[in-house]
């Protein structure tokens, strides 16, 4: 039963990850496209930029981090 929760808890987190990644990368490329941009625009832009860089390192930690504990289980079976 332990094994289903961190499996549902999993795929919960990188969904969620995933969905703040691409939403706020999407806005900043929206952003970039756009000629000009007022000084609100630019720092939200910034902040949309800074955020999709964090959410994509944030997901990579997080299914590096579930690949070696997976790795540790496979061992210790061994």
């Amino acid at each position: 039963m332990q094994t289903y929760k961190s499996t549902a808890i999993s795929q919960l987190i990188i969904t969620t990850l995933l969905f703040f990644t691409l939403s706020t990368g999407s806005k900043a490329v929206q952003l970039a496209n756009k000629p000009t941009l007022s000084e609100q625009q630019d720092r939200i832009f910034d902040i949309t930029l800074v955020a999709s860089s964090l959410g994509g390192k944030a997901l990579i930690t997080w299914l590096n981090h579930r690949q070696k504990k997976s790795d540790k289980h496979d061992d210790d079976d061994a």
